[in-house]
């Protein structure tokens, strides 16, 4: 298979490239730019995921009704919503669910615990009608189609060639990357309804595969961050304000504090697992819940670690991290006080980047091992940033072995540039 065949669309997408392309193509010609109502029975298979691709893509909005119940509950909830991008849908029933919290919390909890395996418990179905728009960003690629830069519209919506989330490096000097396009969505309205709870049907039956998968990502991230994580024994209780209430405070060996942060995760098994559901979903409300459990502050304040930079250090910590996809600070460099611009960009302004870089086989165009090589030196630059960082000698001689050893294992591809320069920016970070 070639390369402008290849792409990294959700698992979830199974038709091939070229009858997706097609798909894309005619519902870009078909959708208008206002409201109009549709039938997602009359969809082929095709146009249904080429339809999800072009919402991911902040490209078509969607109005959406909906009915939602707990399996076994009698309390169901219809509700009405817009959404467009990847976690539109997710931002509109985080709504619903914090609504329905009172009702289904206890149910849900009982659900949990009862070994499900991992089988959803809500049963989700389409009301009609379903309503489309093309956005303005849309609008926009429809027209590129009718100039003849299908090409660009496809590689975007298709999440290949220069769109593959890949950084890029451009002549000016900036990296931009192609990741996720956010979206909003809205909640219009929702309504409790009464159901028979004795007809239970079966588990997870719907016909509203994608809009279960939203309402679940959106509630199992409510319930993850509502509910407070147990205090251990030993532990000081979390505080809630930053740089105040951390009594109990107390100096810890770097192996005890590894141990300890072990058993703090173990102690959250079952949120643990519930936060990376909702974070595989991308669920704004799972990541909130994510850093104010398990982010580095927030395990300090925990176990009354006097400083957080052991943390920062830890083995246990980073594996956490990393599996959660945490950042410290949110992407702000050290020894500035402006943050770094994020990478996420619209299908607009992704025109813009990809017309700064030249065209394949151009004369002035490098060569994808010349990006590659640029991004490994930036990444042995700050490596080496690392090494030579530290205010005493056990923190100058504790930066020099993480550095040799994210060296040794870029070398054996045991990490990627990525992986390897969240390591160092958080190290240094914890060292401010």
């Amino acid at each position: 298979m070639s390369d402008k065949a290849k792409s990294n669309i959700p698992g979830r997408i199974t038709a091939p490239a070229e009858m997706l392309e097609a798909a894309v193509a005619e519902l870009l010609r078909r959708i208008p730019d206002t409201w109009q109502a549709y039938r997602p029975d009359d969809l082929s298979e095709t146009q249904a995921q080429a339809l999800f691709l072009l919402t991911a893509a902040g490209m078509v909005e969607r109005r959406e009704r909906g009915r939602t119940r707990l399996v076994n509950h009698p309390v169901a909830i219809e509700f009405t919503f817009t959404a467009t991008g990847e976690y539109g849908a997710v931002e509109a029933l985080e709504k619903v669910g914090a609504a329905m919290w009172a009702d289904w919390r206890g149910a849900y909890d009982e659900w949990r615990q009862g070994g499900a395996g991992g089988v959803s418990p809500f049963q989700t179905e389409r009301l009609e009608p379903s309503e489309w728009r093309l956005t303005d960003q849309g609008v926009m690629a429809k027209q590129d189609l009718a100039s003849g830069r299908q090409d660009v519209v496809f590689d975007f919506v298709l999440k290949r060639g220069f769109f593959d989330g890949r950084p890029r490096l451009l002549p000016d000097g900036r990296t931009c990357q192609r990741e996720p396009v956010r979206g909003r969505g809205e909640l219009l309205c929702m309504e409790k309804v009464r159901v028979d709870a004795a007809v239970t049907g079966t588990v997870n039956v719907g016909n509203w595969s994608e809009g279960a998968d939203a309402f679940a990502a959106a509630f199992a991230g409510l319930f993850a961050l509502t509910r407070p994580p147990a205090v251990l024994p030993g532990e000081a209780a979390p505080s809630g304000r930053k740089g105040k209430g951390r009594g109990n405070l107390r100096s810890w060996t770097q192996e005890d504090l590894d141990k300890a942060i072990l058993e703090y995760k173990a102690a959250r098994a079952a949120t643990y697992a519930d936060l990376r559901e909702g974070l595989r979903k991308n669920s704004p409300v799972a990541r909130k819940a994510a850093r104010e459990v398990y982010g580095r502050n927030a395990i300090a304040r925990a176990l009354g670690v006097k400083s957080p930079s052991m943390v920062s250090k830890s083995p246990a910590w980073l594996a956490i991290a990393e599996d959660l996809g945490l950042e410290l600070r949110r992407g702000r460099s050290r020894g500035t006080r402006h943050t770094t611009r994020p990478g996420k960009i619209g299908y607009e302004m992704a025109l813009e980047r990809k017309s700064a870089t030249p065209a394949p086989g151009a004369d002035n165009a490098p060569a994808d091992e010349a990006l590659e090589s640029a991004e490994r030196q930036e990444t042995i630059r700050r490596i080496n940033r690392l090494a030579r960082s530290g205010r005493t000698a056990k923190e100058k001689a504790d930066n020099q072995r993480a550095a040799d050893e994210l060296l040794r294992k870029l070398q054996c591809e045991e990490c990627t540039d990525e992986q390897a320069r969240r390591v160092v920016a958080m190290i240094l970070n914890g060292n401010e």
